[in-house]
């Protein structure tokens, strides 16, 4: 990387939707604070599996994207897919070489931070922002773009919040509410009902005696757990699909968000850090975006056949819809970072752990003993791992400490299936 000191004019940056949208001030500003950097043909400038914190923006020249896969795509300044940072999700996922002398600006994350413009946060900040390679056909270049489009203008098309976990939250948040008013409502969905007497039965909060009725289960569990518990099971149903092509994501995405909820509520336990119901809903829905990203593939069923560009846009795309789904909702905010941030695993933003860093966690021990293990950073690498002080927890002795808990992850995980 060469740097030119040479500043780029506040116009430049007009070039790029994720820049246009600062006001003057900002642009001249932005301007101002960074260099316009060179390199020459064949020069590497992005190498794969990095994780800095930095966008990258071609100005001038022609670069190649290329992943381990063999496969690639060339970006050319001033083309459409030039328009968005070059391969900016975490860690990255191509190595980038200069087909030509370049120009490119290189914007530290915090920078953009400091401007406070929510929309302009990179991946590692939970937004996943795009690139579209040239080569693309031109329906899967209109995918991605009109999902970050609907993104940015707050109409993304995403699920609706369950009637009944609307319901049940108003009559839980109402102090005035007692656990005979609660069951009664609850009881509304006998599906639900049986799944919370289970609850209440299970190793999880096992008593001296079996309650046998939905007030004893909400006795049992208090209103804080009841609440967490009956949104958690109300929200499955979001977990469908009617399409043929896109059953099989919906069906890992169900397994897979069940699976992560019941870790993070045993975590959550163990380390004595955080609400385990509320760990399990935040597990539970850290993928929810790829419920509406689905529902977009399925409005475009020359695409559904194409598991490759199912699974871009799923990758790119999964933490910033998942964020605007959540705060839609009305979630807690850890909740809503847990899910953008959800795929960031070198975030350190605080010195204390929060909700997403269990997460990450919780992730990863999902991982262990999978093929997917190895596509993954090993957890005692991550910033959250030393945050949690989990001690010597290394992917080998994360399994004696979860099969020591199988029966509770196994009875927390069959309720949310």
């Amino acid at each position: 990387m060469v740097d030119t000191e040479r500043h780029p004019d506040a116009e430049d940056l007009k070039k790029f939707p994720l820049l246009n949208d600062l006001n003057t001030e900002q642009r001249e500003l932005l301007a101002d604070s960074i260099y316009i950097n060179s390199a020459c043909k064949g020069e590497s400038v992005i190498k794969y599996g990095a994780t800095d914190a930095y966008s990258f923006f071609l100005l001038k020249g022609a670069i190649e994207q290329r992943s381990p896969d063999g496969g690639g795509s060339t970006i050319v300044a001033n083309s459409a897919s030039a328009a968005c940072p070059v391969a900016q999700l975490l860690p990255r996922k191509y190595d980038v070489v200069a087909l030509s002398d370049i120009e490119y600006l290189v914007i530290e994350s915090y920078m953009l931070r400091d401007l406070s413009c929510d929309h302009l946060e990179s991946e590692d900040e939970g937004v996943s922002v795009f690139i579209v390679p040239e080569n693309r056909k031109a329906s899967e270049h209109a995918l991605a773009v009109k999902i970050f489009e609907d993104i940015e203008n707050d109409k993304l098309h995403m699920p609706s919040l369950p009637e009944f976990a609307i319901k049940i939250g108003r009559a839980l948040e109402d102090e005035t509410s007692d656990a005979e008013y609660i069951a009664k409502i609850i009881q509304t969905d006998m599906a639900i009902t049986a799944k919370l007497v289970k609850a209440a039965n299970s190793v999880l909060y096992i008593g001296r005696e079996p309650v046998q009725t939905c007030v004893g289960a909400v006795v049992r569990l208090g209103v804080h757990a009841t609440h967490s518990l009956v949104l958690s099971f109300a929200l499955r149903e979001l977990f469908c699909s009617k399409n043929f092509m896109t059953q099989k994501h919906m069906h890992h995405l169900r397994y897979h968000s069940a699976e992560v909820a019941a870790l993070c509520f045993i975590l959550a336990r163990l380390t004595k850090k955080f609400d385990p119901e509320h760990a399990m809903l935040t597990g539970l829905l850290h993928d929810i975006g790829v419920v509406s990203i689905i529902s977009y593939i399925e409005k475009y069923p020359e695409l559904v056949d194409d598991e490759r560009e199912i699974e871009h846009v799923i990758e790119l795309l999964r933490g910033a819809t998942g964020e605007a789904i959540l705060k839609a909702w009305g979630f807690p905010d850890d909740m809503v970072i847990a899910s953008a941030e959800a795929e960031y695993w070198t975030r350190d933003h605080t010195p204390e752990p929060d909700i997403c860093d269990l997460l990450l966690i919780a992730q990863l021990h999902s991982y262990v003993g999978t093929p997917e293990m190895h596509k993954h950073p090993c957890m005692i690498d991550i910033p959250c791992f030393a945050k949690l002080r989990l001690g010597e927890l290394s992917p080998q002795k994360s399994l004696m400490i979860l099969e020591e808990a199988t029966d509770q992850v196994a009875q927390a995980e069959s309720l949310l299936i």
